[in-house]
């Protein structure tokens, strides 16, 4: 098969996930990666790559996030790329089209509004909570997913449950795809190499869905209460003011000595950062404006390496953790219950074999590929039979 995938951008540790997946169905299918932009990324020289940018005038482009930001109007239909993208289907001529997040999807539809091929969008997280809040933006997928050549994939089932919820029908089986993880590479380490302090480390983007607030601020009360205890919290990722806002907010609290920001990383920095590392944590919330997570791949990747995970009642991430048997889950923004956890999470270390066991039978990169490809025969069986009728 000819497999096309799309999104707005590619790259960047934290979308590792997706193009793993590309990299993966590039071994089965031949594919081609059409996106508006993309980061340097060594995984990417592995994929063949399209970049289409997206040119609009500038007073253009204003007037469509005013709309879009005041729920009047969403479209992305521009004559430059419809004509750009045209050419590059027509060259390609692709058994299937993927594109990677819902909201990307509409980039495709405006542009590609004869789509003669089955079409898959994939929802990952703001794309089925954030922007469920525009009724614009509800009311352009619920005509999309109407459609009879388009099919679902979302990453939990409470973001697929968050597009029902709004009325939303799936006209074509759906697929809960749980993002995944290589458990080759993620595994175990020799306990030898753990940090000298007792650990807890977050490795996120500076993002308000985060919570690096509440992590902070948990950890503080954990430090109060422990104050005899060798212990350290490490911070891994990147951003833009909620970054500087964190380090402000240590240095407010008094935890320079405690906390460590390492920046971004790759996976090779990410594996050796949690083999030293004792807990694994990860204070998500529904953001201000709405927000969500699907399941974090830091949280399936620390426990593919054994550790004990401390995260929240949030989106899909009750189904990876089990309270009580793959670490602990506070309600959001709840610091006091965080900390509490952080205590219980010293007082009864350990590696948890069944941390990995979980990860390797729901999450794992090979079980998770097969399910894909067998989705995608599945799309396109489905598709020419209606077709032909």
């Amino acid at each position: 098969m000819n497999i096309l995938f799309f999104s707005r951008a590619l790259g960047g540790y934290t979308t590792n996930f997706i193009h793993n997946q590309v990299v993966d169905v590039s071994l089965h299918h031949n594919v081609l990666y059409v996106c508006l932009e993309h980061s340097k990324n060594e995984a990417l020289g592995k994929l063949k790559i399209q970049q289409v940018p997206y040119e609009q005038n500038r007073v253009v482009g204003h007037l469509r996030k005013r709309l879009e930001l005041h729920d009047l109007y969403i479209n992305f239909g521009n004559s430059s790329f419809r004509k750009k993208l045209a050419r590059i289907v027509a060259d390609f001529k692709p058994s299937i089209i993927h594109a990677q997040f819902g909201y990307d999807a509409l980039y495709l539809a405006d542009n590609l509004p004869y789509i003669s091929a089955p079409f898959v969008i994939s929802f990952r997280g703001f794309d089925a909570s954030l922007k469920l809040i525009l009724e614009t933006y509800v009311s352009r997928l619920r005509d999309l997913l109407s459609k009879p050549n388009v099919y679902t994939t979302f990453v939990c089932e409470h973001l697929k449950n968050n597009l029902t919820n709004k009325g939303i029908k799936l006209r074509n089986p759906h697929l809960i795809l749980y993002s995944n993880t290589d458990v080759d590479f993620f595994k175990p380490l020799d306990p030898g190499v753990k940090n000298e302090a007792f650990t807890f480390i977050q490795i996120s983007s500076f993002r308000e869905k985060k919570g690096h607030e509440y992590t902070i601020r948990a950890f503080a009360k954990f430090v109060e209460k422990n104050r005899a205890l060798n212990s350290k919290l490490i911070l891994a990722g990147e951003g833009e003011g909620l970054y500087w806002s964190a380090k402000e907010l240590v240095k407010k609290l008094g935890l320079q000595d405690k906390v460590e920001f390492v920046g971004w990383v790759d996976r090779i920095t990410a594996k050796d950062l949690l083999a030293k590392s004792h807990v694994a944590v990860l204070h998500s919330v529904t953001d201000r404006l709405g927000d969500q997570e699907g399941i974090p791949n830091a949280l399936m990747e620390a426990m593919a390496m054994e550790l004990p995970v401390l995260s929240t009642y949030h989106s899909g991430i009750p189904e990876l953790v089990e309270p009580g048997v793959n670490g602990f889950l506070v309600q959001e923004r709840d610091i006091d219950g965080f900390a509490h956890a952080m205590s219980e999470a010293h007082a009864h270390w350990s590696t948890l074999p069944q941390n990995r066991e979980k990860v390797i039978r729901k999450f794992e990169k090979k079980s998770h590929l097969d399910t894909l490809l067998s989705y995608y025969e599945f799309c396109v069986n489905d598709f020419h039979k209606r077709k032909s009728n």
